[in-house]
């Protein structure tokens, strides 16, 4: 088996999933951290936060059961809290009017170590506010 070694690109982050490539940027959401963030080629960084029209982010947070969204200034401004034991691992901004919060969430045991346990998954929405902005 051939082996790669791997090269650490940046550190200090809290949780970091979610890698998205796009014209020439890596973005991250660092959930530890309640941000979203850009890696450049040259290993600049920079937080990103505007995927609604006011500027404002959802985040997904899974071990506290809630999906939140962010304004500018860091406030959290509106909250979904889930039945404890069900995670949200990831949201998107959609529909025809981009006022569709889409989300993952699955209950306790869907971990990938918990992946006998099937069928525990779900895909659910929301109308929200303020319609996705940029790219969807």
């Amino acid at each position: 088996m051939k082996r790669f070694v791997s090269t650490t690109l940046l550190d200090g982050l809290d949780l970091p999933v979610a890698p998205r490539w796009h014209k020439g940027t890596l973005y991250f959401s660092d959930m530890g951290g309640h941000r979203i963030l850009s890696l450049d080629k040259n290993g600049r960084s920079s937080i990103v936060c505007a995927l609604d029209a006011e500027g404002s982010v959802w985040m997904a947070m899974p071990f506290t059961w809630e999906l939140v969204r962010v304004d500018k200034t860091g406030e959290i401004t509106h909250g979904i809290t889930m039945p404890k034991g069900k995670g949200v691992f990831a949201c998107h901004l959609g529909g025809d009017d981009r006022r569709t919060l889409y989300f993952t969430s699955g209950l306790s045991g869907t971990l990938p170590e918990s992946s006998k346990t099937p069928h525990m998954g779900f895909v659910d929405s929301v109308r929200v506010d303020v319609p996705g902005a940029g790219w969807p």
